[in-house]
């Protein structure tokens, strides 16, 4: 009896002990967990970021083709104005036409010109508009790409507060069995 009295003092600090390796072990573990969250939060902020800036240098992009090409449906505007004036010029010229043989064949020349211009403007738009759809959907990919990395993030921190929690309750489960195995003998 001696001899289990004298064991067992031995066995509760070597219990306590190994409890309290244990909850070392749990915390290391819970801190490593916490800094790999942080870093993979960190990533994920950073990434956000420049697709953030990417997607505001594409907006610039799109705001800057839409207003070339704003200028160009002016110039457009514009050239069919003339091509309207010329038209009119046309026909004033082609009553006049057997007398004025050579004002005539110039006159058709222009329109010639002109006609050129504008397929070559429709051409040009037609080009800036293909360019601005692409930059849409560039934006548009950019910006689903963004919505996803922002919900990775949110998840990232709600699982970084679950185990914020977990290690909350960790701790205070392992300071409730401390207080109750001091007040209670063990090997009863």
């Amino acid at each position: 009896m001696t001899n289990s009295n004298q064991d067992t003092p031995w066995l509760q600090r070597l219990c306590e002990f190994l409890q309290g390796y244990r909850l070392t072990q749990a915390k290391e573990s819970a801190e490593k967990l916490a800094a790999e969250r942080q870093t993979q939060i960190d990533a994920l902020i950073k990434a956000r970021d420049e697709q953030t800036r990417l997607a505001e240098e594409r907006q610039a992009r799109i705001d800057e083709l839409t207003k070339e090409k704003a200028a160009s449906e002016q110039e457009k505007s514009v050239l069919a104005t003339q091509r309207d004036e010329l038209r009119n010029e046309v026909t004033t010229l082609t009553q006049a036409r057997d007398a004025q043989t050579k004002l005539a064949t110039e006159s058709d020349a222009q329109v010639k010109e002109l006609a050129r211009a504008k397929e070559s403007a429709e051409k040009l738009a037609a080009e800036r508009q293909t360019q601005i759809e692409s930059l849409t959907r560039a934006r548009d990919e950019q910006t689903g790409l963004a919505e996803e990395r922002q919900a990775r993030i949110d998840e990232l921190t709600k699982a970084n507060a679950t185990s914020a929690q977990k290690k909350s309750e960790v701790a205070k489960a392992t300071r409730g069995p401390k207080t109750r195995s001091r007040g209670t003998p063990t090997g009863t």
